[in-house]
């Protein structure tokens, strides 16, 4: 069928858009379902047919949704604005909306500007205005600039109504001008126009003013600086512009003169050799033409200043206030004000602070010049617990005078700054390992540090709880906390403390691993229990560059087919992970098993070791805190350490890098293949590294009887020794 109904169920509405938005069409299309597929679509702009081509129009976006469709027109432009229509037909059924999309922007420049006259200082200009673009023009801007700096416009001063097309300019002499012309409305101004056919030529003249903000500066010794702003361009009015300046001692008849002939220019120097004494200034702006119209002013200034000759009397503490942690009150007698003592204008006092022996502490700022008698003052932000020297001088504006006699006094002790670096140094399912560093100012002497916990629930904190036995020993910067819930929030808090008290607080928040508590750890002398089972024990450090002990090992045979090792950690050390690290003899690179916490003997298979010559070695390291373990012993499987003779030596390391090696001694198959014998070798041995080549001593001590050996520490006990700083590795080598 050639028929068919169509029609626009709702009209194109009018769009209204500032230049650069987008405007959006929606055509509303009524049609029979039968009709769908012979539905089309069109739109025109101003009369002309537009296709959804996006590729070739990238502006112009066509949308369909059934009988919905859209034109939009991205980043409009002034001249997107006309007549929109929405055409939809089925077959010979036709019908059509159309709506106005108008364009507001800020105006275009205004053209045919022209200079109508140009006499003496003044100008005629006309120009007429641009297309507004939607909104009314509210005013005029003219502007100009000068041939000796053409690429620099100034706006006159003077604003032209909307009915304004021709206009009167003042303008200044000695110059030529060109012009240009704005137009502004409520949404901008425009680009500037055209400038104007003809150029304008004003006579030259006198200056019409003298420089402004005459002055002197002080800071040159024995120097009078004279100082002002430097002119306008617009204010030379004429060629060969320059300064004429005048000056004199105050009270004297005789000037003395000089020319400054840069106009850029804004100083003098002129060499008096006097300090700090009044002189009258004059500055004149002349030209080809001759001296300003108005006379120059005349102004004081003084030559430079000089250190003061005097220092304040009788500085000490005050003996009506207490000395602070952080705050000290001094008093002094004032000094004579007379300007030839201060030799410059007298701007108040210094205190200067020194700790002892040390480099100066930072300036604590200048005090109110405050001359009554005597001067009362407290400084604040001293540091605190340490020996200071202080100082006290006039100023003048630009010098500081001799200082008084050296006060020396002592801050006392005040509150710690919060712990440093306050982090989490591992953590499972029911324990944290915390670690901390001094606070960066201890204020006084550290006589330990107090933890408490917070349980946290989202957004909200449980109650404070502390944590028991407080640290009292100051070298102790660690502790673990055990007890916890598995995968739970809890924030930890941390202060210092001095004999003053605790100071600012630090604190980590955790969250705890997933799983579940396996058993309770065995309380010992130094453990106590929250009421919540929560339990703390501490960590003491080992000051840097103190080594190990030298451990005492013992090494036994245990049957044919193992090899029993044991030996003693440092009394003072907790918390090991231990691990068995091997290699093929001769080769760079160490083989390492997983680390064990949690039992203390270790079992190497033989698809791990697939090597005749094995250099195996036992590491145990700590982890920060405290453990306490049954069993001090390790066991190795010979056959899984398939070597003939077998040297052995203990080497500890802590965590700062110092290391203590045991004596070293050699064992030897048996002839009998029932186990090793001993050998000893001497401790210059010389081992390089952990595989190190086999001595000869092992092989000509071969047939001797041999139960064990050992090496002692200074510790002095074997069983149940705790680990934390210190590291063992165990070597064994061919």
């Amino acid at each position: 069928s050639t028929t068919g109904y169509v029609r626009i169920a709702e009209p194109l509405q009018n769009v209204v858009v500032q230049e650069g938005q987008r405007a959006k069409f929606v055509c509303k299309i009524d049609v029979h379902d039968l009709d769908l597929q012979r539905l089309k679509v069109l739109w025109k702009i101003n009369g002309r047919f537009f296709r959804a081509e996006p590729s070739r129009n990238r502006r112009l976006i066509f949308k369909q949704d059934r009988g919905w469709h859209t034109l939009i027109v991205r980043k409009t432009r002034v001249h997107d604005a006309g007549i929109y229509s929405c055409i939809a037909s089925v077959g010979l059924d036709t019908d059509k909306s159309s709506a106005h999309l108008k364009i507001e922007s800020a105006p275009d420049p205004p053209n045919n500007v022209k200079l109508v006259s140009c006499h003496g200082n003044s100008a005629a200009l006309s120009w007429n205005p641009g297309e507004e673009n939607g909104n009314k023009v509210i005013e005029f801007q003219v502007q100009f600039n000068t041939s000796d700096n053409p690429d620099v416009w100034h706006d006159f001063e003077e604003r032209f109504d909307q009915k304004s097309r021709m206009v009167t300019l003042e303008l200044y002499p000695g110059l030529t001008y060109s012009f240009r012309v704005k137009a502004r409305n409520v949404l901008g101004s425009s680009k500037p126009s055209i400038p104007a056919d003809r150029k304008c030529t004003t006579p030259p003249d006198r200056p019409d003013r003298n420089p402004r903000n005459v002055r002197t500066n002080t800071g040159v010794k024995g120097t009078l600086v004279i100082e002002w702003t430097p002119m306008s361009r617009l204010h030379f009015h004429g060629p060969r512009f320059r300064y004429h300046v005048h000056w004199r001692p105050h009270g004297s008849y005789k000037w003395s003169h000089r020319y400054v002939d840069d106009p850029a220019q804004g100083f003098l120097d002129v060499d008096t050799g006097d300090v700090y004494q009044v002189y009258d200034l004059q500055v004149k702006a002349e030209n080809s033409m001759g001296e300003a119209h108005h006379p120059a002013y005349i102004y004081l200034g003084h030559s430079g200043e000089s250190e003061p000759l005097v220092a304040p009397g009788n500085f000490s503490l005050n003996p009506e206030k207490s000395l602070e942690p952080h705050t000290a009150h001094f008093i002094w007698d004032p000094v004579d004000l007379d300007p030839k003592l201060i030799c410059g204008k007298f701007k108040g006092y210094k205190v200067n602070t020194l700790i002892t022996v040390m480099s100066v502490y930072p300036l604590l700022g200048l005090l109110p010049a405050d001359n009554s008698s005597p001067i009362k003052v407290a400084l604040s932000d001293l540091p605190a617990y340490v020996s200071l020297q202080a100082q006290v001088a006039v100023l003048n504006s630009h010098y500081t005078g001799p200082y008084s006699k050296l006060l020396e006094f002592f801050t006392p002790e005040g509150l710690p700054s919060p712990v440093q670096d306050l982090r989490r140094q591992a953590y499972g399912v029911a324990y944290v390992l915390l670690k901390w560093r001094p606070p960066e100012q201890p204020n006084g002497v550290i006589q330990g540090y107090d933890i408490a916990y917070q349980q946290v629930f989202g957004l909200s904190l449980g109650q404070i709880r502390p944590l028991m036995p407080h640290i009292n020993d100051p070298s102790t910067l660690g502790a673990r906390i055990t007890g916890l819930r598995p995968e739970h929030r809890y924030r930890f808090i941390v202060w210092a403390r001095t004999r003053k008290g605790r100071g600012e607080a630090n604190f980590v928040d955790i969250v705890t691993a997933k799983g579940t508590r396996k058993c309770t750890i065995r309380a010992s002398s130094n453990i106590k229990v929250d009421p919540e089972n929560i339990r703390m024990s501490h960590y003491k450090v080992t000051p840097k560059g103190t080594p190990p002990h030298t451990p005492r090992i013992q090494v036994a045979e245990l049957g044919n087919s193992s090899l029993n090792v044991t030996w003693m950690a440092d009394q003072a050390s907790r918390d090991v992970k231990y691990q068995v690290e091997y290699r093929e003899s001769g080769q760079p690179m160490w083989h390492n098993t997983e680390y064990v916490f949690d039992k203390s003997w270790l079992t190497l298979n033989k698809n791990q070791v697939p090597v005749k010559d094995l250099e195996v070695r036992l590491v145990a390291s700590n982890r920060l805190g405290e453990y306490v373990f049954d069993k001090s012993w390790l066991t190795l499987n010979k056959n899984q350490v398939p070597v003939k003779d077998l040297e052995v030596r203990l080497v500890a390391s802590n965590r700062l890098g110092d290391t203590a090696t045991s004596r070293t001694i050699a064992l030897a198959k048996s002839p009998q293949n029932t186990g090793y014998v001993k050998s000893h070798i001497p401790d210059n041995h010389g081992y390089q590294s952990a595989g190190s080549s086999q001595n000869d001593a092992a092989a000509q001590n071969k047939g001797r009887s041999f139960k064990s050996t050992s090496w002692t520490n200074q510790a002095g006990t074997m069983i149940g020794a705790l680990l934390v700083l210190s590291c063992y590795s165990l070597v064994f080598q061919q």
